[in-house]
């Protein structure tokens, strides 16, 4: 059986959906926790490798706390140009950016030229010149998805922007033939996101104000049911597009 390497980097940001649809396309998950000292494995013994997110960044590059993030950082970029077959999501769309010759910066608002973070529920659109990707399959209309990131990428020139939202343009892309970056999470639902609001709760409140907390929680209960089938066939199509042989339809 394939393996499909999962680098998770905090506990409640788990693979979610992309566990089943591993289980659907017949791979066997490994979850590898470098945070936690965890080994790698060699690149030779994966055939895909899911990046998720956490709240750590680039920008910690440099502090003693994250010492562990340049080996994943050297790991996903062996993986890269080895051309695994690769997902980032949130955290790890901006390291996919970050091998491949890109950057992040802060998110910015338009109104105060302010920093600003982009959380809670909120639409993207897929580039109407990318209409023949087979990814897009799921963006005949915009589609419904959590964004939880302070920073932007600042995409390489190599990138293919896929979609965007309101507030930031780098939303999906993809990078080569087999690389893709999702900013935002397509993956979570329910009592997860309520784990996320609950042990997460100061960049909420920092980023929505007082009222950050029930703003989630009202968002949660209008978007996270009526888009769950669009998101859950949004990574469908990702996996079909990366490993064809393993698709079972």
């Amino acid at each position: 059986m394939k393996s499909l390497l999962v680098l998770q980097h905090v506990d409640r940001e788990g693979p979610e959906f992309f566990a089943n649809l591993a289980e659907e396309f017949s791979f066997n998950l490994k979850i590898c926790r470098v945070d936690l000292n965890d080994e790698l494995p060699p690149i030779d013994e994966i055939s895909g490798l899911l990046v998720l997110g956490g709240p750590m960044g680039l920008s910690d590059l440099e502090d003693p706390a994250y010492k562990w993030l340049s080996t994943e950082i050297g790991f996903i970029e062996r993986a890269f140009y080895l051309k695994v077959p690769l997902i980032g999501v949130c955290l790890g769309a901006q390291l996919l950016a970050y091998v491949a010759g890109g950057r992040v910066e802060p998110l910015i608002c338009a109104q105060t030229g302010l920093p600003l973070p982009e959380i809670g529920w909120a639409p993207i659109t897929a580039l109407e010149a990318q209409e023949s990707e087979s990814v897009l399959e799921e963006f005949d209309s915009p589609l419904g998805v959590l964004h939880w990131h302070s920073d932007r990428i600042v995409l390489p020139e190599n990138a293919t922007l896929l979609a965007s939202s309101h507030r930031c343009r780098e939303q999906f892309f993809r990078i080569g033939k087999a690389a893709y970056g999702l900013q935002f999470h397509a993956e979570v639902d329910g009592e997860k996101i309520k784990r996320w609001i609950r042990e997460d709760l100061d960049f909420v409140l920092s980023s929505l104000g007082s009222e950050g907390q029930s703003l989630l929680i009202a968002q949660q209960s209008v978007w996270s049911n009526a888009t769950q089938a669009r998101r859950q066939n949004l990574l469908r199509a990702l996996f079909r597009t990366l490993w064809p042989e393993q698709s079972p339809y």
